[in-house]
């Protein structure tokens, strides 16, 4: 009983409205006040819990590097968020946005409310496709602080919209056919310029004229991801200047166009910049000019006068740069400590050796503005959720302006053991160690490795589909795994991207390079006393599942295996991802198809290799990537090993929706229990599902 298990027919067209359920969602709770509040009884977490917080901007795990998701007022003393928060009954999200005062104890306002998740568009080999996770709304102020602007999706289409501060209006001012990327005001905020990429929807017509006589299979083909060609991720951007009290449109002068941000309408990490109010600047740049040296901090006088700072503490791991006001000192978010686990702040006056460090800390602190009397950020660490504190200047002192989730203070979390190793070539990693909060000392538990960040609060790692705590109440140990950094971090001299990715993939070099941290962190898991080494799991999704797959070929620590993505192996790698896909994998050292290389595949194929592994292997796929697992599903059938494997409709690298999240959870949990505790829900609708299990146990046990 080795089957799979379609539930919806690999390669549909349909797209769906995107957050669009069967009914509407009750957001009732996304409006003040914010509560529960936290009880005097701790308690466990629910599925709920998880899947239905209020995240600030997006629900991902924290990125550095792109644009802050809070917007400071003009005077400085008020800020602008949105809050998202997935609805299971209608398998949609609540979506909304708010201003708040920027002291402590303060209730944020809603200023509108409503409009559809927005879905990430990201390049695939110079082409645009659905990566699956979500587009944060992050508003802007007017310049005289009584408006906001962002863009809000409804009925499949993106708009720029303006509400009142006071939240006494909220429309859309713009009507266009194509979906706008990004908005920003002109200085007399007057005028609203707002982007597009008209080309994407011509694009689209064009191809839909071209499916009446066939489309051509070429570089816009991505048959594991879809048979219809996607778009190019090069068209040209259209500025707009709108009036937004008509809506009246038109094309945006040069001057317009040149006072636009650096970044305008890039979904790319922007480095961080800051000007003085007399023409002084300071910036990042690569040292040396090499594509992978550390950024180092750089500074210029009014007259243009550049000067590179070359103290430790300016290489490398800076992500925020402001002036003050006299633009005498420059003050600097830093990333540093084993790993860059640590978030500092320092003022440091050009010229000085030693900057003064006012503030430092393992939580993750990240879109930072200035703001009246400090700085205005998101906070978060293992066991608190993402929510908006104040860091003064002077002091360091974070205070909390607002808990989008209090009622979390009253869940009763396990301990956290930070794990810190190196790999194999020397570079830093570490693991947070959850143990259930009910541990006995002296037990040891199964244990289920979540990848492969840990930072901020531990949700269900990248992608968010296997949940910390959830197996931590289950009665797992679980190890979050921060992974390390990439071999072809020592290409100082790296020139491309080819040359970076074929240092990585020469001879699995990356994939050893994390195997060996992860399996030194295991080690350190064990000796705690609080891990059964026989019964270890292990989850990923994306750069994780890769790690997961080579676990369970080059080494026997692991009793269970679940996956979201899967696989590279001889034929599919170069068929089932399109031309473009196999050019580049080509360029990079991978073999093609009609010259199979063994002995390149053995360790990290299963087609090849499978024979070596008996790990149990459970696949959640999505039906965008479905396709590059087949060949390596089949090969596993084949030589006999446990494995099954989902498809989950309309979901692409990262899965979008409610109901399906909940799903892969729910059955992650459940194969991680019965091969590592042997034991079964007891609910009947599970039926089929354990009986497969079952079978597979046997067949295991008969080989």
């Amino acid at each position: 009983m080795r089957s799979l298990h379609l539930l919806a027919a690999l390669g549909s067209l349909a797209i769906g409205m995107l957050g669009a359920g069967t009914a509407a969602a009750d957001c009732s709770d996304m409006s003040s006040p914010f509560g529960p509040a936290p009880a005097a009884a701790k308690r466990l977490m629910t599925e709920r819990d998880f899947l239905e917080m209020r995240d600030i901007g997006d629900p991902l795990a924290p990125m550095y590097g792109f644009a802050p998701r809070l917007a400071v007022s003009p005077d400085g003393t008020r800020v602008a968020f949105s809050l998202v928060r997935e609805d299971l009954q209608t398998n949609a999200y609540c979506l909304a946005v708010y201003v708040s005062p920027l002291r402590a104890g303060a209730v944020p306002r809603p200023v509108d409310q409503g409009g559809t998740f927005r879905v990430a568009m990201a390049p695939l080999r110079g082409h645009l496709a659905r990566n699956g996770s979500m587009t944060a709304t992050i508003p802007v102020w007017s310049p005289d602080g009584t408006r906001i602007a962002f863009l809000r999706s409804d009925k499949g289409v993106t708009q720029a919209w303006v509400a009142r501060a006071d939240g006494s209006k909220s429309e859309a001012v713009t009507h266009s056919p194509d979906d706008v990327l990004a908005v920003a005001w002109t200085k007399d905020g007057r005028t609203l310029l707002v982007a597009t990429r008209p080309g994407v929807r011509a694009e689209q017509q064009a191809i839909d004229r071209e499916a009446d006589t066939g489309w051509h299979y070429d570089d816009r083909v991505f048959a594991s991801y879809s048979l219809r060609p996607l778009v190019r991720a090069d068209q040209p951007m259209l500025v707009s200047a709108i009036d937004p009290a008509t809506g009246e449109a038109r094309a945006a002068d040069a001057a317009e166009q040149a006072a636009l941000p650096a970044n305008f309408g890039s979904t790319d990490p922007a480095p961080p910049e800051a000007r003085a109010s007399d023409g002084r600047k300071a910036w990042t740049e690569r040292k040396d000019g090499g594509r992978l040296t550390p950024f180092v901090l750089t500074v210029s006088d009014a007259a243009g006068k550049r000067k590179i700072c070359s103290a430790r503490w300016c290489d490398g791991g800076i992500y925020g740069l402001w002036w003050d006001p006299a633009g005498q000192a420059l003050y600097v978010q830093r990333r540093e400590g084993w790993a860059r686990e640590i978030t500092a702040f320092y003022r440091w006056i050009p010229g000085a050796q030693t900057p003064q460090r006012i503030f430092a800390t393992e939580d993750v602190v990240r879109d930072c503005v200035w703001a009246e009397r400090g700085f205005a950020c998101t906070r978060e660490n293992a066991t608190t959720p993402r929510h908006i504190v104040l860091i003064d200047r002077d002091s360091g002192r974070s205070t909390t302006i607002f808990d989008p989730n209090p009622g979390f203070a009253s869940i009763a979390f396990g301990s956290v053991q930070r794990l810190r190793a190196k790999s194999e070539l020397g570079l830093e990693s570490w693991a947070d160690l959850v143990l259930p909060p009910q541990y006995q000392p002296g037990t040891k538990l199964p244990m289920v490795i979540v990848q492969y960040k840990s930072q901020g609060f531990l949700r269900g790692g990248i992608g968010d589909e296997y949940p910390v705590y959830l197996f931590a109440q289950r009665g797992f140990a679980v190890l979050s795994v921060e992974r390390p950094g990439f071999p072809s971090e020592a290409l100082a001299d790296a020139k491309n991207v080819i040359e970076v990715d074929t240092a990585n993939f020469k001879q699995w070099a990356d994939r050893r390079n994390v195997l060996s941290a992860l399996l030194a962190e295991i080690d350190m898991a064990i000796a705690t006393g609080a891990v059964d080494e026989r019964r270890i799991g292990i989850t990923g999704v994306s750069d994780g599942a890769m790690t997961a797959r080579f676990a369970m070929l080059n080494s026997h620590r692991f009793a269970a295996a679940v996956v979201s993505s899967c696989c590279y192996d001889p034929t599919s790698v170069m068929s089932v991802n399109g031309p473009a896909f196999a050019d580049f994998m080509q360029s990079i050292g991978f073999p093609k198809a009609t010259q199979p290389n063994i002995d390149f595949w053995k360790d990290f194929s299963f087609a090849v290799s499978g024979a070596r592994t008996n790990t149990p292997l459970l696949m959640l796929l999505s039906d965008h990537e479905a396709a590059s697992a087949f060949e390596s599903i089949e090969a596993l059938r084949e030589y006999g090993k446990p494995v099954d494997a989902y498809i989950y409709p309309d979901e692409s690298h990262i899965k979008w929706q409610p109901l399906h999240k909940r799903s892969v959870a729910e059955r992650a949990i459940d194969w991680m229990v019965f091969w590592l505790e042997g034991q079964e829900d007891p609910d009947p609708a599970k039926a089929a599902q354990y009986q497969r299990w079952r079978a597979l146990r046997a067949l295991r046990q008969a080989g």
